[in-house]
């Protein structure tokens, strides 16, 4: 039989269903403007992060081994654990860096969206996101594709300037000649869902066990 006929298609014979010809020719229709929209939805793009971004040096570097800590502001360095922040520290404040930027650690590619205004210590880059405000959600999702392009790069290798960093590229989803920003928001919504579920199974697992521990007693 033919896939598609008159008496209606391999639907009608595989699961016994009564689809008319003109019915079948709607649901094709429908199928394939999905199937675009899903292609042009979820097509990808290597991007420059110097389109994305301005990089640029740290307005001071602060020495660690003379910086005095437990003070105001968070003091990031090329650690990578912690955010890159080694501490708190209070100095001049015209040499804070602006929140909601991204700092970039040259030696070793560090990479992490910092929230409050900070100050840096020796060879950090920070990128100021040239498309309006950088809010935490995308900004995960953009240092994420950084950390998958700079994944190669072993410590102290070489040191990565200004240039490097800005033809870098990475991978970004792209519609209509734009990065698709309403698919990376829906993609981290469902991320932080899956994240919180995770966090609260967990909860309710160790709520499990205390208290078969306390009934076993």
């Amino acid at each position: 039989n033919p896939i598609i006929n008159t008496q209606g298609s391999w639907l009608n014979a595989r699961f016994n269903f009564n689809i008319g010809f003109s019915l079948l020719i709607i649901i094709n229709g429908i199928a394939l403007i999905l199937f675009l929209e899903l292609y042009r939805y979820l097509k990808y793009k290597n991007i420059k992060i110097g389109e994305l971004f301005d990089v640029v040096s740290s307005k001071k570097k602060f020495n660690a081994n003379t910086v005095k800590f437990g003070g105001k502001y968070p003091y990031v360095v090329r650690s990578n654990s912690n955010n890159g922040i080694k501490g708190y520290i209070t100095e001049n404040e015209v040499f804070l860096n602006p929140r909601e930027t991204i700092s970039f650690g040259q030696d070793t590619a560090t990479i992490f969206y910092q929230e409050e205004d900070y100050f840096t210590g020796d060879k950090i880059k920070i990128m100021k996101f040239k498309n309006g405000k950088l809010d935490k959600k995308l900004a995960l999702y953009l240092v994420t594709a950084m950390r998958k392009s700079f994944q190669n790069f072993s410590w102290g290798q070489t040191s990565f300037n200004e240039n490097v960093i800005k033809n870098m590229e990475i991978v970004l989803p792209y519609i209509d000649g734009d990065i698709n920003y309403d698919f990376i928001s829906s993609y981290m919504k469902i991320q932080e869902k899956v994240a919180i579920n995770e966090i609260m199974n967990e909860k309710n697992d160790n709520l499990l066990k205390i208290s078969k521990l306390i009934t076993e007693r």
